[in-house]
This record gives structure tokens, C-alpha cells and sequence, in this order.
């Protein structure tokens, strides 16, 4: 109806404001958006700021009371305007629509309504038990980052690589050239398998995965049963032509039976934009809204005894305890047994508890030496970031994956506090090394460590190194620096709990006499 397309309008303008601003901060290559405005976009993302919630950190609690008292005023709205992943798969659809060139029809979904209850359910508990590894999987905003890391920015980085290499030829050197920061092949293939999935689920089904999969669409569909301003269908007035029904992406839409399913309802405005020929689908507040149409099917259908037993049946495998334990001292490794947790993660069983791996920290790191794990941490945390000292090291003075993570995993530290925090200790292989191997002088590590924990004395004529673990911090500079293949000769074995490191001795000059004469 033409008095509620304007709503359709703002709401598409502001959902492509707030997709090309989450884009942009998981492409962002050259690291030119600021902190500060990234912490305010990702504020409004539910997931992270319901995990914040906790810690009550001003800014995050805001986009928490915001998105709830938005729920309440006019149902998932944050679906279709806010949730980037729910923005990506409209954008999915409109691509189908334009390959088409016809309009999509969509059609009412009454089946597995016990599905985002149970799902809900299951990430209930698994959170009550203080894991994150339920709501990572499903998480929209988690997965969106991790769409964007895996699969877009390497192709972004190559585009601008190829750029780079045209504009030299001209003297233009405005671009610079960016290593890609690959990821490992199982995190590449789960990330590649669920973009497909959700591509297919776009294409045929509309906001299915919003509707039945999504934990955050389930709290949200349960919160909108309060809301102020529904949907609703005027059944003596309505003729049952179908026009709505085909234009709901949600399939909550039942034109044979004239009602809205609002615990499904997206809120895109798309069934009132359409032509209603009786004008019986509208906007009502709840005081207008007949008590009979408030109790939908979905909205208080428990879960069948069997099928809620079941499904709680599977919490218990995200809650198996950490496989990965700390490495005893007396043990000598000669590769990296403990993961490396980034700065600002205090633990790893904290980092686990909190991070669900949207890989902003990823995206944020200038030097490439985060990226995704596998199972290192353990089953309680596959795929977290770690650091790798691959493509590059933890810089000294450098916070901003600590600055930046949206919520809370990574606990802002300063750049003093980040000087002496050991978050991990070099470790020496002398086999490996050069020196010992080919006979021949290096020094590689000592020369890039920035706390001179590595130290080169001599050893049969030639220089080897010598750690000082009570001054190393973990950040890898060593690591990186060595000339020796994977694995290095020299490593970093990640700190369980992180530590505190001494600050290393300042060395006073010798004054020199003035009135001596300089030698030519």
C-alpha cells in the first residue's frame, strides 16, 4: 500500500548504509577506518553486545538496550535493518531477482517449527555453561565476519595487488602491495560449505536461515511476541488473493489462513508495499490486535517431548573439556605445542569462553600474524585466532585487535601494559639452527627482538643464541626473522595464562671526554 512504502524505502536506505559500513570494516586493507567508529558500528550487533552485557562497557550495553527496546516497539526489525548477514542474504536475493528478471514469489513455511526453539534452547545452556561454540556456528554477525575474511578479502588483496603492479609501470606508486594472510584449508571449506548454504537457502527459500536456524532470530522472534506494533491481516476484509504471501521472504505470511506467523516476521515492510486490493494487511498496535490473532502456532508451540530430548541430547558435545593443557617445564618440545591467544585475551579458556571467531581482530591486525586456528585450543575452541608469526609479528606498541574486538574477548590493554605482557616465550631448537647446521654466523632473531631477550654469545667461534625468558614477551619477531624453513629453528610455545614479564635493563652510556682530540 502506498502509505506504508516510505517505510520500505528508509528501511532499505538504512540497511545498505549499515551493510557498507560492515563491509567495509572487514575489507578494510590499508586499516584507515578508526577504532573508535568501528566500536560504535559493532555496538549494535546483538551478539556482541549481549556478551558484553556483563561487563556493563558503556557503549556496548547502549546498542544492547537499543536493539531490545526496538524489538519491543516493532518486532525484528533489527533483522532486516541491522544484522549483516540477514542484509547479505536480501542482497542474494535481489541478485536472483535481477538475473530473473522477474519477481520471486515466496510462499508460507509452517514446517520444522520446533527447530529455532530447540536451537535456542541448545544456546541457552551451552552459554549458561560458559561456552560460545553453540551461538559461534549460527551466529549471523560471526559468520558474516568470517564470509568477508576467508572468502572476500583475499580476492580483495589480490585485486589491489594487481592494481598495484599496473600503476607502478606509470610511477604511480598510491597503492601499496599486501600478502594474503591464507587461512587453514578446514576453516577455508567449513567457511566456503556454509556461504554456499546459505547462497542456496537465499535463493529458494528467502530468510529461511533467519527463521529456523539463526539462535540470535529465535531470542529475537520470542522477544516480539511483546512488541507494541505488528503485522496483521484484517480477516473480514481480506480476500486471500496470495500477493502478500509472495512477497514475505520470512514465510510467515498465510494467505489461506489470513494471519501473520510474527515470531518469523522480519519486519522488511515488503508485504505493505505491495498492492492490497481490500487494504486488509496493515501495521496495528497491540491494544488493536485481537487477543485470538497474538497466539500463533509457532510463537507457543512447545517441542515435542522426543524431539526437545533429542536435540538437548547434542548440547553436551560443545561443552567436552579443553583436549589442550599447559606444557610442563620439564618437557622439551621443539615445535609449538600451546596456540599463542592475542593480546588483551588474558587466558585461554576466558578467550574461549568469550570469542565466537567473527575475525574482525583478523582483519585488524597490520602485520598478518593473526589468523584462524583449527583445533589447537582444543574442542572448546576451534577456529579462535591465534597468532602464527608467519606474515608477520605482534608489534611492540601495537593494541589495536585488543582496541577493536567488538566483544570483549580481547580486553583493551595500553601500550605500556602491552611492553611487558608475555602472552608467550621463545623457545631454541639448536639442531635447526644455522649456526650449528652450516657453521655460519646469523643472528637474525637477536637482531629483530625488542626486548633483546635473544642474546648472542659465543660458542666455538661463532655467535649462538641465548634466550632470557624473564624479558622475551612471545610477540615473535624471533620467529619470523628466522631464515630456517617451517619449522623454524626458533619459536614462540604460547602462554597458557598470560604473564607478566620483567622490563629489560636499561644500559647507561659512557660519557665521553670532551677534551680528548678526535683521532683524523
Amino acid at each position: 500500500m502506498k502509505k506504508f512504502v516510505f517505510l520500505k524505502k528508509t528501511r532499505v536506505l538504512i540497511a545498505s548504509v549499515v551493510l557498507l559500513l560492515m563491509t567495509s570494516i572487514f575489507l578494510d586493507i590499508y586499516h584507515l577506518i578508526p577504532v573508535n567508529l568501528v566500536q560504535t558500528i559493532t555496538s549494535v550487533q546483538l551478539t556482541p553486545a549481549f556478551i558484553n552485557l556483563i561487563k556493563a562497557s558503556g557503549i556496548v550495553v547502549s546498542g544492547f538496550i537499543v536493539i531490545s527496546v526496538g524489538s519491543l516497539i516493532i518486532g525484528r526489525v533489527y533483522c532486516s535493518t541491522i544484522c549483516p548477514l540477514g542484509l547479505m542474504m536480501d542482497g542474494l536475493i535481489t541478485i536472483k531477482k535481477r538475473l530473473k528478471r522477474k519477481k520471486l514469489k515466496f510462499s508460507y513455511n509452517s514446517t520444522f517449527k520446533w527447530l529455532p526453539l530447540s536451537i535456542l534452547i541448545i544456546t541457552a545452556f551451552a552459554l549458561s555453561m560458559g561456552n560460545t561454540q553453540v551461538l559461534s556456528l549460527l551466529d549471523p554477525y560471526s559468520n558474516f565476519g568470517r564470509i568477508l575474511t576467508i572468502l572476500f578479502k583475499p580476492l580483495v588483496i589480490g585485486f589491489n595487488n594487481i592494481l598495484y603492479d599496473g600503476l607502478i609501470n606509470f610511477n604511480n606508486y598510491t597503492l601499496q602491495p599486501i600478502d594474503i594472510n591464507y587461512s587453514n584449508i578446514q576453516v577455508f571449506l567449513f567457511v566456503l560449505l556454509f556461504f554456499i548454504g546459505l547462497v542456496s537457502l537465499s535463493w529458494y527459500k528467502g530468510r529461511w536461515f533467519c527463521t529456523h536456524l539463526c539462535p540470535v532470530g529465535a531470542f529475537l522472534g520470542v522477544v516480539s511476541r511483546f512488541s507494541l506494533f505488528k503485522v496483521k491481516i484484517h480477516a473480514n476484509d481480506c480476500t486471500s488473493c496470495g500477493n502478500c504471501e509472495r512477497s514475505c521472504k520470512a514465510g510467515c505470511i498465510s494467505a489461506k489462513d489470513k494471519k501473520v506467523d510474527f515470531c518469523k516476521c522480519v519486519m522488511c515492510f515488503n508485504c505493505l508495499s505491495v498492492k492490497c486490493p481490500t487494504d486488509a494487511i496493515t501495521i496495528s498496535s497491540k491494544k488493536n490486535i485481537e487477543k485470538a490473532d497474538i497466539q500463533n502456532e509457532n510463537c507457543n508451540k512447545i517441542p515435542e517431548r522426543r524431539r526437545a530430548i533429542k536435540t538437548l541430547s547434542l548440547a553436551p558435545l560443545a561443552l567436552l573439556p579443553n583436549i589442550k593443557t599447559q606444557n610442563q617445564e620439564s618437557k622439551k618440545i621443539d615445535r609449538r605445542q600451546t596456540p599463542i591467544s592475542p593480546p588483551g585475551s588474558l587466558n585461554h579458556k576466558r578467550f574461549a569462553d568469550a570469542c565466537t571467531a567473527c575475525y574482525l581482530c583478523v582483519n585488524a591486525c597490520p602485520s598478518n600474524a593473526i589468523k584462524p586456528s583449527l583445533a589447537e585450543y582444543g574442542l572448546n575452541g576451534i577456529a579462535l585466532p591465534q597468532l602464527t608469526n608467519e606474515k608477520g609479528y605482534c608489534n611492540l606498541e601495537c593494541t589495536r585487535c585488543s582496541d577493536i574486538c567488538p566483544n570483549g574477548a580481547l580486553l583493551p590493554i595500553s601500550q605500556e601494559e602491552k611492553k611487558t605482557l608475555q602472552i608467550g616465550v621463545a623457545h631454541f631448537v639448536r639442531e635447526r639452527c644455522v649456526v650449528i647446521t652450516d657453521g655460519t654466523d646469523c643472528g637474525a632473531c637477536s637482531e629483530h627482538c625488542p626486548t633483546k631477550a635473544v642474546n648472542m654469545v659465543v660458542e666455538n667461534g661463532l655467535f649462538v643464541p641465548v634466550i632470557n625468558e624473564s624479558i622475551c614477551i612471545g610477540c615473535g619477531a624471533c620467529e619470523y626473522a628466522c631464515p630456517i624453513p617451517s619449522p623454524k629453528a626458533i619459536f614462540i610455545e604460547g602462554n597458557t595464562i598470560h604473564q607478566l614479564a620483567d622490563k629489560p635493563q636499561q644500559e647507561k652510556l659512557q660519557a665521553v671526554d670532551q677534551e680528548e682530540e678526535f683521532p683524523f
